[in-house]
């Protein structure tokens, strides 16, 4: 009994593992969906959607406005 005990756990911990490795996405695929949402919320003119992308201390830099700072600036700016 003990020895499919064994068995059973050392199978559940073999599919589990790969379950997990299946699904990682790597940092090159998160940051091109990254970009492609940003590209489709910026297609469909949702500021709202653009501005969710950055952080609350996040200063955007645009070389023919002022400064824009924060969420907020960023959907404005939109």
């Amino acid at each position: 009994m003990r020895k499919i005990r064994l068995f059973c756990a050392a199978i559940l911990v073999l599919f589990g593992t790969a379950t997990v490795a299946t699904y990682a996405a790597s940092p090159e695929e998160e940051v091109k969906a990254a970009y492609f949402a940003w590209d489709q919320a910026f297609s469909k003119g949702d500021a709202k959607a653009i501005a969710a992308f950055y952080a609350q201390d996040a200063i955007l830099l645009p070389s023919t406005h002022v400064v824009i700072k924060g969420p907020e600036g960023v959907e404005k700016f939109f």
